[in-house]
């Protein structure tokens, strides 16, 4: 999978986390590397990043890692809205002068990074893990079933119920469907 460098990642990245707050999420790490995996591996939008199941769900090291890098560039911030919940990352002000230049390799993404966003909205942090388990799952075995996807989900994450397992696994069948029914629109520029 080729690898876009830092500063084309982080543009995407940068417009999923504007994305997120547009769709009133609480837009954590956790939601910013559930949505990026999805728009990696269900809407095709290739990044390079490597995901490894882990606590969690689906996660990459090196999504960790640009978002340290956003952060230590002042264009993210950790916030905390409310005492004794983890932070919500928020870009600066100066995000948007950063990536200006980029807006035209962002532009092609812009309708998936909204479903996605959209998708998640107000979603907790356990629904994100089980959607993106149950993508991972699916990829591995892409001819299962939704029962025996929840079965296989279950074996991974024990502490998913089996009806929330099978709900996770239709929703996101539901939602993929609808994913690939979006159309990107064709804009000329003149």
């Amino acid at each position: 999978m080729s690898r876009y460098d830092l500063i084309h990642r982080a543009a995407v990245v940068a417009e999923m986390i504007k994305a997120l707050h547009q769709a009133r999420s609480w837009c954590g790490e956790t939601h910013i590397q559930k949505a990026i995996y999805l728009l990696q591996s269900a809407a095709g939008v290739s990044l390079g990043y490597e995901f490894v199941l882990y606590k969690h769900g689906p996660y990459s090291f090196d999504l960790a890692t640009d978002i340290a890098s956003l952060r230590s560039a002042n264009i993210a911030v950790f916030v905390i809205p409310i005492h004794g919940y983890g932070p919500s990352v928020q870009l600066t002000d100066i995000a948007s002068k950063v990536f200006e230049e980029l807006e035209g390799f962002v532009r092609p993404f812009l309708r998936k990074i909204k479903f996605i966003a959209d998708w998640f909205g107000t979603n907790d942090v356990r629904y994100l893990e089980r959607l993106a388990t149950a993508h991972y799952v699916k990829l591995q075995h892409p001819s299962e079933e939704a029962y025996g996807l929840a079965t296989k989900l279950r074996g991974l994450k024990p502490h998913i119920s089996e009806p929330d397992a099978l709900a996770a696994v239709r929703h996101l069948n539901e939602k993929l469907g609808a994913l690939k029914e979006e159309r990107p629109t064709v804009r000329r520029v003149s």
